[in-house]
Parts: C-alpha cells; structure tokens; sequence
C-alpha cells in the first residue's frame, strides 16, 4: 500500500511539473534510441557482419598498379597450389564465378553461379539448411561431380522454397547439375544464386580467385610479404597476366565493400554514444534544480516527522518512474529508429550477409546508464538533507542557504560539463554531416534518375570464338531497339560491362573502324571479354 501511496503522489508531482517531466522523458528516450539504433548498425555491418567461420581473417588479395588501378589476384592452377602452400594461409579455396542460364525449365533465369572447389563449404563453416553441402570427396581423383547448392533467395523464389528440391536434376547452359542442398539465407558470398562444385583445370589459362584465410590476423604484414614474393615470381613466369611492379595488398571482407565509409559509421556511433550521455547530463541538472525548488518542501515535511528514509523513498519512485516511462519510450525508438535507418541504407552498401536488428546488450546498457542517471540525481536532494540539522531544514529553500559557494559548485559543474560534451557531439556531428554531403554530391558522371538495367546473358555456345565485339554490339541493338520502343521509355543504351563499373573493374575501349585500343593484359589488364562473360546489360532510361 506504501509503494502504491508514493506511486500516486509521484505521479501527481510530475503532472504537476508537466515541463520538467517531459524534458527528463524525452533526454532519456531520445538518448537510448539514438545509441542503441545506431550501435545496432554499427553492430551488424561492422563487427558481426558475416556467418561464416574466422571471417576476420579472410581476406582478399589486391594487386595495386603505379597507375593507381588495382584488381584481385587471379591465379591458375599451379598458382593456386603455391597460395594454399604458403606459410600464411591456414586454408584457402578457388572461385570462379560466371553468368549463367537456368535451361531446361520454365522460365529460363540469367543466374549468377560460383564455381568452387571441393573445401569451400568446410572453409566457410556454415552448415546447409537443407540437404548436405559439397566436400573433397565429391571430387574423387581431381574429378568434380555436377553437384550444385542452391542460395536461399533462389530456393524461395524460383522453387517456392519446396524440400523436395534436394535431389532435382538443373540445367545451366544445358549442363546438367543434381541439387544437394540449400544454404541458410545469411550466406550470400559473392551474392551467387548457386554454388557449384568444381576444381582448378590444368588449363594455364583458365583463371580463378584465391580467397585465403590466414592462421592469425595480426601477422598480416609479413603475410603481405610472402604474397608479395609468391607474386613476384608468378609476373617472373607468366608476365602476360601478372603487371610488373604490382604491390600486394590485404583488403577485409568489410574493407572491399565498405572502404572508408566503415569510419563514418563509426564516427556516427560515437555521436549517438554522445547524445546519450548529454541526456544524462541534462537530466541531471533537471532533478538537481527540482530538488533545489523542493527544498523547503521536504524541510517541512521533516519537521511534522517524516523521516529521511521516507524522503528518500518517495524520491526514489519518482526517480524510477520518470526512468521506466523514458526506457519505454526509448526502446520503442530504437527499434523504429532500426527500422528507418535499414530502410535508408542504399542498396550495396553493406555486406548482404549483415542482420541489422536491435541490439539487446546495448540496449540494456543504455537503459541502465539512463536509470541510474536518473536515481542518483533524483536521489541527491535527500543526500543533501541528511547532512543538516533538523532545525534548520526549514531554511533550506531560501537564497542564502542554496547559495552556498560548495552548493554552487556542484550545480555548476554538471552545466560546464554538459555544455562541453554539447560543443563535441556538435563537432562529430558536423563531421559525420560533410562525410555524408561529400558522398551523396559525388559526380557519378551520369544522371541516375530514371535509369535502370536489365541483364541480359547469352550462352557463350552462340558466340563464335574469339568473340567479335562489334559484331555482338550489332546483334545487341536490335534487342536495344526493341526496348527503346516500349512505352514510357526514352531512350536506351547498350553496355558489356557493370554500370556503375565496380571498383576493381576495368573495361576496354573499341571505336568503329578505328584500330583496338585496347591494352593488352590478360588475366588482369583488360577484361573486356570477363566483362561481356559477366553481363550483359541494356540501359533504359524511363519517364515517370
């Protein structure tokens, strides 16, 4: 009954005082969404963006140019088994991913597929949801069985997600393949819509990636070094396809996609980590000068015999309740503000493996934070009148006693510190602010609006090789012209390579009647010929 008796009257108090209750509530709230929404972010797309197994320590294996052009190391056969044998490398895997056609079946679907070899699955570590995944000894003798694993986004959009899916023969460009099984929705390396098994030929031409895992992550640098020989002696051999005076270079799964944009994020999280703490501040300083104008109150309420316990008590309900109510509020803005901000991220900017979702550990060490703020300061009143003589509470409220030099000092240091840590999250916010302008007023050196692609893959059987890429621009256009012609399209365009080009990606230059241009390069100078195997893409530009 007491604790119902302080609920109401606390309850009454800040009905009373709706201001400093609405001030309280909403620093608090607006502290622990802020926090706990961005850490999420910051939670799922940097420090646990990826499923698989020591994800740390996969890395890619960049080679950088004088010209400043750069492109993953690409390796044959032989190649690959100087990688695996390295010093460095605890384990490492091929892959080759091309564009393919799901044949046999309606309708037929351009595919992305990754053609793997046999340790891929164990590499990874991340176990099948249905059927079983590929291992080495699918491949007996060197000799890879047409076995496939399904990602999850093409099981449940071109099978219904179906179990029966497991043992089902598919064609890709004619090439039968039997399922074994899907992976979990998570997994989506090099986002492929199928993962085939299969092994570096002899072929010295045919050129793959390596994707190392090193045995420790901190002794990178000298895993450079040996990369860097390895690498050497590969441009010594095959100096067609390896550019002299290429510098190696690890680059993290985060820092191939996410780059310099990972410290913005970061640089985000310490503002938000900063308005939590300004809102604890300023809560603070609300209770104390609430205490300050209860003062006489609570001296009066003493002398008719209300002991300090009972005081304290009363003061802790409120403190506990304006805390509970501005938890509330605050885990209902993280999770709507979790939501905005996934909603907001453009697309390919963060790892597609990533789960951004509330953060429950931050969660509750805001919360925390935020209710202890509000306790302590709530509290203080109380402390500060059990230190004084019952005789003279009643003179408690008055200027001269409020006006105590020590008195003022406490009131005044949590102001000097609010204001200061105010001046650093404006300082970081403004920072994060630029960083965000600056990307989003990039020159693309085209005009995005309105403008889509469709991917359109041949099979490379109705190609004539090598490929005469005027002559295929001229098969192309009839396709381009149909589309320019469908309603609401403008225009329409024509292209063999990714639009926007990726960063590691390069593409060659041919002009009608005019010579190649072309540099020559092989396996990483000019890729033209990759690009065309890659996608096919018709640009259109729609009015809306």
């Amino acid at each position: 009954m007491a604790l119902l008796k302080d609920i109401g009257y606390g309850t009454r108090q800040l009905i009373k005082s709706p201001g400093y209750a609405i001030s309280t509530i909403a620093s608090l709230a607006l502290g622990i969404g802020a926090t706990t929404a961005i850490f999420s972010v910051v939670y799922g797309v940097l420090l646990n963006p990826y499923p698989y197994r020591n994800a740390n320590r996969i890395v890619h294996v960049e080679l950088h140019l004088k010209n400043g052009r750069f492109g993953q190391l690409m390796v044959n056969h032989r190649e690959f088994e100087d990688v695996r044998h390295a010093r460095a490398v605890e384990d490492v895997f091929f892959e080759d991913k091309q564009q393919r056609n799901l044949t046999g079946e309606m309708p037929r679907v351009a595919l992305s597929v990754g053609f793997y070899s046999p340790n891929f699955f164990h590499y990874m570590g991340v176990p099948p949801i249905l059927g079983r995944e590929f291992t080495p000894a699918d491949a007996p003798g060197g000799n890879p069985a047409p076995l496939v694993v399904l990602s999850y986004p093409l099981w449940q959009e071109h099978y219904g997600g179906r179990r029966d899916v497991v043992g089902r023969t598919i064609e890709f460009d004619h090439v039968s393949y039997t399922v074994i099984g899907v992976v979990p929705p998570r997994f989506r390396w090099s986002d492929c819509d199928a993962y085939a098994l299969a092994m570096p030929t002899s072929d010295p031409l045919h050129y793959g990636i390596a994707y190392p895992r090193l045995k420790n992550e901190s002794a990178s640098a000298a895993a450079e070094a040996e990369f860097q020989s390895l690498v050497n002696s590969f441009a010594a051999q095959d100096p067609k396809n390896y550019p002299q005076d290429s510098r190696v270079k690890f680059a993290s799964l985060n820092d191939e996609l996410l780059g310099s944009f990972s410290g913005t994020v970061a640089l985000l999280f310490g503002a938000a980590l900063g308005l939590l703490v300004i809102g604890c501040v300023n809560v603070s300083n609300l209770m104390l000068a609430r205490g300050i104008s209860r003062y006489q109150e609570f001296a009066v309420r003493t002398s008719l015999g209300a002991s300090r316990w009972r005081l304290v008590r009363q003061l802790l309900t409120e403190s506990v309740l304006l805390s509970l109510i501005s938890a509330s509020l605050g885990i209902l803005a993280s999770y709507w503000g979790v939501q905005v901000i996934t909603r907001m991220l453009p697309d390919n900017s963060v790892p597609h493996e990533a789960v951004i979702r509330l953060n429950l550990a931050v969660l509750i060490f805001s919360v925390c934070i935020a209710v202890l703020t509000g306790i302590v300061f709530g509290l203080s009143p109380a402390f500060q009148l059990s230190r004084s003589e019952r005789g003279s509470l009643l003179q408690a409220g008055n200027l001269r006693t409020a006006g105590r030099p020590r008195r003022r000092l406490m009131h005044r240091l949590p102001l000097a510190g609010q204001a200061t840590l105010t001046l650093m999250l404006l300082a970081s916010a403004g920072g994060a602010l630029k960083l965000f302008l600056a990307r989003i007023h990039t020159p693309l050196g085209f005009d995005p609006k309105n403008v889509f692609q469709i991917f359109v893959e041949f099979p490379r059987s109705a190609w004539p090789e090598p490929i005469n890429q005027r002559l295929l621009f001229g098969q192309l256009d009839a396709v381009r012209e149909n589309i320019a012609q469908a309603p609401g399209v403008t225009d329409a365009g024509v292209s063999l390579t990714w639009l926007p080009l990726k960063r590691e990606g390069s593409s060659g230059i041919s002009i009608p009647n005019k010579p190649d241009l072309n540099e020559a390069g092989g396996a990483h100078g000019n890729q033209s010929a990759v690009d065309f195997r890659v996608a096919n893409s018709v640009v259109a530009g729609k009015s809306l």
